[in-house]
C-alpha cells in the first residue's frame, strides 16, 4: 500500500494524540504540561476555630480526608469548618473563571521551566532585584528545585508532592507566605509599624539556615552540601513560590467563598502582586530586633529629632553648628540600623553572650541560676508567659490544634530539646518574641517586654524564659534550681 508523507505525517500526529491523551475537546489550560496548575484544594480562609484529639497517621493528613460523609468524629467537626465558612473549596472555581486564574498567572510568574515575576510597578521591580527574583536566576533554582525539594513541596509549593503526605509533620505549603521560623520583628508588622510591614516574611538568610541546617524532629533533612549557586538560586525559588501562591491565595479566597463576592480575577491578582512582593524585600532588609536594640534605637531616634527641633529655632550663627550635629546623628542612627540589619542574628548572640558570660566562675553561674529561676516563674504565671497552657507538663502532654494550613500540630516537648528552628539561645529568641505564626503561638513580647527596671538590674524576661527552657533538658541545672532556688519541676 502506498502511503504518502503527508499520510505519514497524520498517522504520526493520530498516534500521537492517542499516546499523550490528547482529544479534540478544549484542553484545561490550567493542566497543560510545564504549568503551574490553578489549585484545586481546601483552602483554610482563617483559623479554624475546633481543637482535634488526636495526631493523625502518614499518609491522612486531614484535609485530603475531608467529606461530608466521613464517619469519623474529627473529619465530622472539621467539616464544621467548612459550614462555618473557615474552610473553602477551591473546586468551586470553574470554567472560564479558572481559565483566567491560569492566564494571568502565568503572565505573571511564567512557568515551571521559564519562571519569572512581572514587574508591574517600580516597587515590584526593587523588590525582584533585591530578592534575586530575575529569570536567569529562578530559572537555575527551578532545576534545583525540581531536583531535591519537588517530590515532598510539590511543584507549586503546596506542601503535597508525591512523597508529602506521607510526612509527619508535612512539609510546608509556600502559598499563604507564611513561615514559622523569622527573625524579622512580625509583633511591630502585627501593629502597623511603619519600619517593618513586613507580614511574617522571613529574610533570605532564615531560608538559608532552614535548607543548609534542616528542622530537627521533622523530615526536612539538611541540604549543606549544595553549590552556593544552587543554595541561593533555590531561596529565590522559593520566595517566587511563595509570592505566587500567596497572590493566588488572595484572590481565590474571594473566588472560593460560596457567599460571593465581588472581585476582578486580573486585577485583583495584580493588585496582590504589589502589595505582597515589596513585604518580603523590607523584610530581608529589617534588622532583627530585641529590646536592648529598640532601647538604643530610640535613643538614637530621640537624638535626631531633638537636633532637627534645634535646628529651626537656634540663631543663624549657631545653625551651622547644629546642622552638623544632625548629620553626625543621623549617620549614627543609620549605621546602627545597617549593622543590625548585616549582622542578623549574630547579634542576638552576641547579646546572649554579654549577658550572661560562658566563663564557669561563680558570680556567672549564679546570674545564670537566678535568670533560669526567674524564667521558672514566668512560664507557670499566666498573667505573664503561661507556657504551661499549652505546653502542659513542660510539654510531655502538649495540646493538639489545628494551624493556619489545616494540619494538626502540637505544643513542643520541651524536655527533649528537639526544636525545629534550632536550639541555639538566638533562636529560640526570635520564637518567642514573634510567635510562631501559623502554628498557634502567639508573640510574647508584648508580655515579656524589659521594663526599665529591668534594664537598670540587666535583666531581661525573654532571655530568663530561654534560659529555663535550656535548662529543662539539663539535670544539672534543674537539681540547682531544686536545691538552691526551691523551684522544682513536678
Amino acid at each position: 500500500m502506498k502511503i504518502n508523507r503527508r499520510g505519514i505525517v497524520l498517522i504520526t500526529g493520530l498516534s500521537l494524540m492517542m499516546v499523550l491523551g490528547c482529544s479534540t475537546q478544549k484542553a484545561d489550560p490550567t493542566q497543560a504540561v510545564d504549568r503551574y496548575p490553578v489549585r484545586e484544594d481546601w483552602l483554610v480562609a482563617d483559623s479554624i476555630g475546633i481543637s482535634p484529639s488526636k495526631y493523625y497517621l502518614p499518609g491522612y493528613p486531614p484535609l485530603l480526608r475531608l467529606s461530608k460523609d466521613s464517619t469519623d468524629a474529627e473529619i465530622q467537626a472539621l467539616w464544621g469548618e467548612v459550614t462555618a465558612n473557615r474552610i473553602r473549596d477551591t473546586r468551586i472555581v470553574a470554567g472560564d473563571e479558572r481559565a483566567e486564574f491560569g492566564k494571568v498567572l502565568d503572565s505573571l510568574f511564567g512557568t515551571p521551566s521559564t519562571p519569572k515575576i512581572e514587574p508591574i510597578s517600580t516597587e515590584v521591580k526593587a523588590a525582584i532585584d533585591h530578592l534575586q527574583l530575575d529569570p536567569q536566576t529562578l530559572a537555575v533554582g527551578s532545576l534545583a528545585y525540581n531536583r531535591y525539594c519537588m517530590t515532598c513541596h510539590g511543584t507549586t509549593g503546596n506542601g503535597n508532592g508525591p512523597g508529602g503526605r506521607w510526612l509527619v509533620p508535612g512539609p510546608r505549603d509556600y502559598r499563604e507566605g507564611i513561615f514559622k521560623f523569622i527573625s524579622t520583628d512580625s509583633y511591630a508588622a502585627v501593629n502597623g509599624d511603619s519600619r517593618n510591614l513586613v507580614g511574617h516574611k522571613p529574610r533570605r538568610a532564615d531560608l538559608r539556615r532552614t535548607i543548609v541546617h534542616g528542622m530537627d524532629g521533622a523530615p526536612m533533612p539538611s541540604f549543606a552540601g549544595l553549590s552556593d549557586t544552587e543554595l541561593e538560586s533555590v531561596i529565590s525559588y522559593v520566595i517566587h513560590l511563595s509570592i505566587r501562591g500567596e497572590v493566588e491565595y488572595e484572590v481565590m479566597k474571594l473566588a472560593a467563598d460560596p457567599r460571593g463576592n465581588d472581585y476582578d480575577v486580573a486585577a485583583d491578582l495584580k493588585a496582590a502582586l504589589k502589595a505582597i512582593a515589596p513585604r518580603w524585600m523590607v523584610a530581608d532588609q529589617s534588622p532583627v530586633v530585641t529590646d536592648t536594640y529598640l532601647g538604643q534605637l530610640l535613643v538614637a531616634e530621640q537624638k535626631v529629632k531633638g537636633y532637627e527641633s534645634q535646628a529651626q529655632i537656634v540663631p543663624a550663627d549657631q545653625k551651622p553648628a547644629v546642622e552638623a550635629q544632625l548629620k553626625s546623628a543621623q549617620e549614627e542612627l543609620k549605621a546602627l540600623k545597617a549593622s543590625r540589619a548585616d549582622r542578623g542574628l549574630e547579634s542576638l548572640a552576641q547579646e546572649y553572650r554579654e549577658m550572661f558570660p560562658s566563663d564557669k566562675s561563680e558570680a556567672s553561674q549564679e546570674k545564670l541560676l537566678n535568670s533560669i529561676a526567674r524564667g521558672y516563674e514566668i512560664f507557670l504565671n499566666e498573667k505573664q508567659g503561661g507556657c504551661n497552657a499549652c505546653h502542659i507538663q513542660w510539654g510531655i502532654n502538649g495540646a493538639y490544634k489545628y494551624d493556619r494550613w489545616g494540619t494538626v500540630v502540637r505544643a513542643r516537648n520541651l524536655t527533649t530539646a528537639t526544636y525545629r528552628g534550632g536550639r541555639k539561645p538566638e533562636y529560640l529568641y526570635t520564637r518567642i518574641y514573634n510567635g510562631i505564626y501559623g502554628s498557634g503561638m502567639q508573640s510574647f513580647h508584648p508580655l515579656l517586654k524589659q521594663t526599665e527596671e529591668d534594664r537598670l538590674k540587666g535583666e531581661s524576661k525573654m532571655w530568663d524564659v530561654i534560659n529555663f527552657v535550656m535548662a529543662l533538658n539539663d539535670p544539672v541545672k534543674l537539681k540547682m534550681l531544686d536545691e538552691k532556688k526551691g523551684k522544682k519541676l513536678d
